[in-house]
């Protein structure tokens, strides 16, 4: 469900979209802009990823928690989250496919509580966010975020039993992080 005004339009012929109300800069050809700079995009179930099909830029928050979603898949054109990127709670989350072309979130990136969810390899273009934490994913064995150098905020990973300690803080020693890390309690 999506919080706040956003306008549905048509382009030409293709399919429904969302843009926000008012925006005063049109985007450039191939992008299209959805939501409002904070305000928040829940997803709960399938239904509901349709809300931001075709996006390349999403100018609030995303948050996927306590979901039915086993994936992410149709959020594959999003490349910019302005706001924080909040993945809690899915039990049949297996992976994030379905955001292979994230590069940057301005927000922090929350991954925490997704039993299922092994790796994070499917965020590979990620370059750069406002924070990162990375916690109790049982399953979790790999971060594989191996073009994120920036953390501008605080870089967490913890508590997740299944990804070895001394990966976690050689990936934590390869970033520039400009606030607090706390790379602790994986497994040994």
């Amino acid at each position: 469900m999506v919080h706040g005004r956003v306008a549905p339009v048509r382009r030409g012929t293709s399919a429904l979209a969302f843009v926000l109300v008012g925006c005063a800069e049109p985007a450039p050809p191939g992008e299209l802009r959805c939501g409002q700079p904070g305000v928040l995009v829940d997803l709960g179930d399938p239904a509901d990823l349709e809300e931001l099909a075709g996006c390349t830029t999403l100018a609030g928050s995303l948050r996927i928690g306590d979901s039915a979603l086993a994936d992410v898949d149709g959020l594959d054109r999003l490349r910019v989250i302005d706001g924080t990127l909040n993945f809690f709670r899915n039990p049949g989350l297996v992976d994030l496919h379905g955001l292979r072309n994230l590069e940057s979130v301005g927000g922090e990136v929350l991954v925490h509580h997704n039993p299922e969810l092994a790796s994070l390899s499917d965020l590979e273009r990620l370059h750069a966010t406002g924070g990162l934490l990375v916690s109790s994913n049982a399953n979790l064995t790999q971060l594989d975020l191996d073009r994120l150098a920036t953390v501008t905020g605080d870089l967490r990973i913890i508590s997740n039993p299944a990804l070895p300690q001394t990966d976690a803080e050689q990936f934590a020693s390869g970033l520039v992080v400009t606030g607090a890390v706390d790379v602790s309690d994986n497994a040994p």
